[in-house]
């Protein structure tokens, strides 16, 4: 099929100018990633993991009056290994989305809200399974509408930590979830089985990991 009326402007998009190499063509959508980002993604994801571990260890030597020798050579350890590990999973809008201090205090309010409540009820739910014996297991495949790797694999974290649900599989090309359910009801529309299985957990993960409005 023929395509008219093409601008100026698309054309220069789409035909390499005569400076660039043969065979290569211009990165239009992923422009070249700055040579200062691999080195700032890694030192945040190394980080991270590094306080959170010597937070929670806190008390355990006499070092600062927090801690001993081997709980800093194990967080140090656990943040080359988490920074190593996620390098693939974060993406370029680390600085911009999961280091922005509103969404940080809103995961702290999704995490004591929705997700303790979702939590507890999956609990339940669990429970009245294993009481009653009505067990009808199945393999859901759910439609999140998240775009964002790290969103996805919140997502898939938060529905594995529920009792009675376990994320088997994370396809980062069509953005979906397959998701295997203890006790689950036949629901035909891909959206109900999408609430159904996220539940309040899903309009909240689309919040935290949405693309930050460049103003």
């Amino acid at each position: 099929m023929a395509v008219t009326g093409v601008s100026s402007q698309a054309q220069a998009d789409v035909n390499p100018p005569a400076t660039m190499p043969p065979g290569r063509t211009p990165d239009v959508h992923h422009p070249a990633v700055p040579p200062w980002e691999p080195v700032y993604r890694f030192t945040v994801l190394f980080l991270l993991p590094l306080c959170l571990y010597l937070v929670l260890a806190a008390g355990s030597g006499n070092i600062l009056g927090l801690w001993s020798w081997p709980e800093i050579f194990a967080a140090i350890l656990i943040g080359l290994l988490c920074a190593r590990g996620a390098r693939r999973v974060a993406g370029r809008d680390l600085s911009t989305v999961w280091l922005d201090p509103i969404r940080w205090c809103a995961a702290v309010v999704y995490l004591i809200g929705p997700f303790l409540y979702a939590l507890i009820k999956a609990n339940l739910e669990v429970l009245w399974c294993i009481v009653t014996g009505r067990i009808q297991p199945a393999i859901v495949r759910i439609e999140p509408g998240i775009d964002s790797p790290m969103g996805l694999y919140l997502l898939a974290n938060c529905i594995t930590l529920s009792p009675g649900t376990l994320t088997l599989v994370v396809d980062e090309d069509e953005k979906v979830l397959y998701v295997h359910c203890l006790n689950w009801k036949t629901i035909q529309d891909r959206e109900a089985a999408t609430r159904a299985v996220a539940g309040s957990l899903l309009p909240w993960v689309r919040w935290l990991s949405r693309p930050r409005r460049v103003p």
